[in-house]
């Protein structure tokens, strides 16, 4: 029911047996049964049964509708999503599991008037379930999300702002790495630069690398550990001397995220890191170097060489009589690994009587 033919009965404007006829794009079956029955009133005032028999069919056709999709109207479809969005943005555990995983799909291929209710109705909340409702639609229809988000980069609403920059990194769209970049230069507010930085180490471009590294030397914490986590994401071996001088940073945030980040940068980054620390006085530094080479140790697998350089560095603090220093040296000298650096590592637990450089050997052994 709703295919219209064209026949030869009648004036012809009634369907009958003959060739099929395509509706007009856009149009349900309802409006253009509207359409032909008005139509037809008009060429046929006095009734008659082919007037009669299409009102019949139009009503059958309408009322198929109505109890299957419904007859879609702007009122309609906003209220539909308004309510599949209250769902997407439900709690995702439980009962909800599945119905929030189904109302995110539904909103998905409805398209592009979810975006438009989105980026009208919702870009600027900070729920976090809300938000990552948004996340889900705005990834799955990245393509088409891409323009209302950087239409809104520039809003005077810090919120909608903060979250624009955010969904960039999530969607790690690269197109926008130069407007982000640009946005970078421009602002002042230390709290945007850090999430514009994040959003950059997100999309994990190496063009990015040098315009980020400067601010491992800006002011405020957030900043820095914003910088040393996406220049790790990055893993660009050029950001290798920056997050080397993080290492020796006042605030052990910034040190941590500055050893997670070569960490991830990995061998590349090993002779920057043995030179450097060779260098240093001040036993945090040093320390900080050393938990590096060991969890550079720990991910990566090294080549005879590598692993040697590593080993003939570390064996100078394998006596230090700072605890914390010759703990960390004793467990990344036994994850570099070799049978001899075993047995040094055997002979040196027996003795050993401070329980964190005890541990330390275990973790390296697998002695427990």
């Amino acid at each position: 029911m709703g295919e219209l033919v064209e026949g030869n009965g009648g004036r012809g404007h009634f369907p009958g047996p003959g060739r099929r006829r395509s509706l007009p794009r856009g149009l349900s079956r309802q409006k253009q049964l509207f359409l032909d029955f008005r139509d037809i009133w008009r060429r046929n005032r006095h009734g008659g049964i082919e007037m009669i028999a299409f009102l019949l069919a139009f009503m059958l056709v309408a009322q198929e509708n109505v109890q299957g999709e419904g007859i879609s109207t702007p009122d309609s479809l906003k209220k539909q999503i308004e309510k599949l969005f209250e769902d997407a943005s439900l709690w995702q555990v439980g009962e909800n599991r599945e119905k929030v995983s189904k109302a995110r799909e539904e909103l998905v291929k409805i398209g592009e008037p979810v975006l438009d209710y989105i980026f009208e109705e919702k870009i600027n909340t900070d729920r976090t379930l809300e938000l990552r409702a948004i996340k889900h639609v705005v990834k799955k229809l990245r393509d088409d999300a891409r323009k209302y988000i950087l239409e809104n980069l520039t809003s005077e609403n810090d919120t909608v702002r903060r979250n624009c920059i955010w969904l960039l990194g999530e969607i790690k769209d690269t197109s926008s790495v130069d407007t982000l970049l640009r946005l970078l230069q421009s602002e002042k507010n230390y709290k945007f630069i850090a999430r514009i930085i994040t959003a950059l180490g997100k999309i994990g471009d190496t063009t990015a690398t040098v315009h980020i590294m400067p601010f491992m030397e800006h002011e405020k914490e957030v900043v820095r550990i914003s910088c040393a986590e996406a220049l790790g994401k990055i893993a660009d071996p050029r950001a290798t001397g920056s997050l080397i001088e993080g290492l020796g940073d006042p605030l052990f945030t910034v040190r941590y995220t500055s050893t997670w980040a070569l960490s991830k940068i990995g061998r590349e980054a090993i002779d920057s890191l043995i030179s450097r620390a060779e260098s240093v006085k001040d036993t945090v530094s040093l320390v900080q170097a050393v938990i590096t080479l060991r969890d550079i140790v720990r991910k990566d697998t090294l080549d005879f060489e590598d692993s040697l350089k590593v080993r003939l560095f570390l064996r100078k603090f394998l006596d230090s009589p700072s605890w914390v220093l010759r703990g960390y040296a004793r467990e990344a000298f036994g994850l570099a690994g070799s049978e001899g650096a075993r047995y040094i590592l055997l002979q040196a637990y027996e003795f050993e009587e401070n329980p964190f450089v005890r541990r330390r050997i275990e973790d390296a052994l697998n002695l427990k």
